[in-house]
Formats: structure tokens, C-alpha cells, sequence
């Protein structure tokens, strides 16, 4: 709001200006400002300071179950500073059903190649799907770029809620993101990074 410094961040889906509130939730629209949007962006001089403070003190003061911090370090066991994580975004997942939004493998690994080229550090890759029906579309690509990589699966001990929270903060803890620019998913892996993971969007 003008009350924190905060500029109205322009998007694909409210160029024109246009404002509206969040549906399905209108107990919760006076939280947030009718005349300034910060969603669908991943540049962190964009937000201001006042704003970025309320958020993450937010996100500080969540607490998640014992299992979920177990497997997200257990996961991170051993892996070097350099990480890509990457979130493959289909649309397709269990409880998700006509949902229009764009999807290509192609796009996804053509923006691997731009990252690994123009980041040669990176070191590690860490994978999640919504939809594990489309990992064999990656597996040739990634097993030949010659860099160790991890798929995230579900483990049987755990559900899908606890599941999806331990792959958004893993991939939190990466150096470089590749995700859905105009996925939630993606905003919360940027958010519970600190907002310092540095994005590459994809769509």
C-alpha cells in the first residue's frame, strides 16, 4: 500500500490497472491493499522494505511438524552451494482438473540449458513434478547433462500436504529456481527462500 512504499507491480494479468479481490475469500480481502499488487513478481528491489519485513516475519513464526524439517534435511544432506532446484509445473496434478494453463517439456529443458550456461557453478539439480506421470519425459535429458540430480518422491509415511511443503522449502534452499512464473508454488519457494533464490520464470 502507500502507506509502505509499495508500487503497484504490473503483470500479464493486471496490465491494465485492474484490481480485484481474492475469490472465494472476501473475509480476508481487507488484509490486502485494493490498489497494489506484488504477486507474479520475483525481484526482490521491487518490494519494499516495510513490506518484505511484514511478510517474512509472517513466514518466520510458521511452524511445520518434526517429519517435514526431517526430510527436508535429510534431503539437503550433502549437497553443494550451488544448487538449481527446479519445479515442473504441469497442471495435471491429482486434484487439479481443467486447469488452462500453458505447458512443454521443451520449454523447460531449453531453459536448463540457458541456466546451466550462463551459471557453470551449479553443481546440483533437485527436481519435483506436480504430476510424476511426466518425469520420464526429462530423464534422457537430464541423465545426460552430467550433473548429479535428485527427484523429489513421496515417501509412504507421508501425505500430500506434508509432502508438497517438504519440496517448496527444499527447493527454497536453492541457489537458482526454475519454475511457473504464475504459480503460487513458485511464490512461496521465492518467499521461503528469503526472496534471495534467484529465479529464472518459465510461461
Amino acid at each position: 500500500s502507500l502507506k509502505y512504499g509499495q508500487e503497484h507491480i504490473k503483470n500479464y494479468e493486471n496490465r491494465d490497472g485492474s484490481i480485484g479481490h481474492i475469490s472465494g475469500c472476501p473475509e480476508y480481502n481487507y488484509l490486502f491493499s485494493p490498489n497494489r499488487l506484488i504477486d507474479k513478481n520475483y525481484d526482490p528491489t521491487r518490494i519494499s522494505n516495510p513490506v518484505k519485513k511484514r511478510i517474512l516475519s509472517t513466514i518466520y513464526n510458521i511452524q511445520f511438524l518434526p517429519i517435514i524439517y526431517e526430510n527436508v534435511n535429510e534431503i539437503l544432506l550433502g549437497l553443494g552451494k550451488n544448487t538449481l532446484g527446479i519445479s515442473i509445473r504441469t497442471w495435471q496434478c491429482f486434484h487439479e482438473a481443467n486447469i488452462r494453463r500453458a505447458y512443454s517439456p521443451y520449454v523447460y529443458i531449453d531453459k536448463i540449458k540457458e541456466v546451466l550456461e550462463v551459471n557453470p557453478e551449479i553443481d546440483y539439480l533437485i527436481v519435483s513434478y506436480d504430476n510424476h506421470d511426466y518425469e520420464r519425459e526429462y530423464i534422457d535429458f537430464l541423465n545426460s547433462l552430467g550433473i548429479p540430480f535428485k527427484i523429489l518422491h513421496k515417501s509412504e509415511n507421508l501425505n500430500e500436504l506434508q509432502f508438497a511443503f517438504i519440496k517448496m522449502l527444499t527447493l527454497s534452499k536453492s541457489k537458482y529456481y526454475i519454475g511457473q512464473r504464475n504459480s503460487a508454488f513458485s511464490e512461496l519457494v521465492w518467499w521461503f527462500s528469503d526472496c534471495t533464490t534467484r529465479c529464472y520464470n518459465v510461461f
